[in-house]
């Protein structure tokens, strides 16, 4: 039986725009005497590293407005008073109402190479779509990806996860790095990435994704090896088409068409890039979202080279829970 664990971070920044500072306190004025000065730097070091003042979120501090205060407000600070840096841009107080953390994704590097460990999108306060929040995986290239779509976390979430395999399971443990939490919630889509994973033992992987408190958000299953297939699932109103073993070139950037037409689906999968002189094992996934309740015959067709359209991997029926279709 085999274990290993990979740990991958990422750190957020927020790049929500910024409102004008309010009235009461000044950006900059860490120490609290009306005026930025070199005063302030100190003001800075005591409450980064000594716990002075003590408070979950000081905004006069955070000078590069990502709600959160660091070493690189620090930074900023001194760029600011000393050598002509960009102005103070500290946010505006904000209540949970507000929602307006918003965060991007930064890849860590590893070895001085870039390592696209973990993706996120920027917050929403209501969710992208109707679906409720679930998780799905894929094989893209050699790297697994572990989707969480519609993830409910506070909003200046640093998202990272861990990855632990037991034979053919995988477990997908979520965590947040992010140093001052900020007072509301958002919807995030995340993904979790393992790369080289198309490197294990052919056969079935159990995926499971365990969500910030320990709760289990989703579990899927990922094949490696094996024919290249179609398979349909139906979740609630959205149906998803996964292709297996799809052969495509190793460096794509893949586009999906569907087209529904009363009971009939037609997936097209296209590759619009195609630069390496190489092919590649992928398992790919669509989800079409929100159909309506009936009968549907499903045709996949893929890996197409953009524009010219080729054969169909494969054509199955679903139903779609609900009324009849009329």
């Amino acid at each position: 039986m085999h274990r290993a664990s990979l740990f991958v971070w990422v750190a957020a920044l927020a790049v929500c725009p910024l409102a004008a500072v309010s009235s009461g306190d000044v950006c900059g004025d860490v120490n609290g005497d009306g005026s930025v000065s070199v005063a302030d730097v100190t003001g800075a070091v005591n409450y980064l590293f000594r716990g002075i003042p003590e408070q979950p979120y000081f905004r006069p501090a955070d000078v590069n407005g990502d709600y959160g205060v660091t070493v690189a407000d620090l930074t900023w600070l001194v760029s600011y008073l000393f050598r002509g840096g960009p102005a103070l841009e500290c946010p505006a107080t904000f209540t949970p109402a507000m929602g307006d953390g918003c965060v991007e994704a930064w890849t860590s590097t590893a070895g001085g190479q870039p390592n696209p460990a973990v993706r996120s999108s920027g917050c929403l306060t209501v969710a992208p779509d109707d679906s409720a929040e679930y998780m799905f995986v894929e094989l893209v290239g050699r790297d697994l990806h572990v989707h969480h779509v519609n993830a409910y976390y506070q909003c200046c979430l640093g998202y990272a996860a861990t990855f632990e395999i037991d034979g053919r399971s995988v477990t997908v443990q979520e965590a947040d790095t992010s140093f001052f939490p900020c007072p509301c919630m958002c919807y995030f889509n995340l993904e979790a990435i393992l790369p080289g994973f198309a490197a294990a033992e052919p056969g079935e992987y159990a995926v499971t994704l365990v969500g910030l408190e320990g709760d289990t958000v989703g579990a899927d299953t990922l094949v490696i090896g094996g024919p290249e297939t179609m398979s349909l699932e139906v979740v609630g109103k959205d149906l998803r088409v996964r292709h297996l073993n799809a052969q495509a070139n190793c460096c794509p950037a893949f586009l999906t068409d569907v087209f529904v037409n009363g009971g009939a689906i037609t997936v097209i999968e296209w590759d619009t890039l195609s630069a390496c002189d190489c092919l590649c094992t992928y398992n790919l996934l669509t989800v079409v979202n929100d159909l309506e309740p009936g009968d549907y015959a499903v045709t996949l067709i893929g890996v197409c080279t953009y524009p010219v359209l080729c054969a169909a991997i494969g054509t199955d029926t679903v139903t779609i829970p609900g009324r009849s279709a009329e």
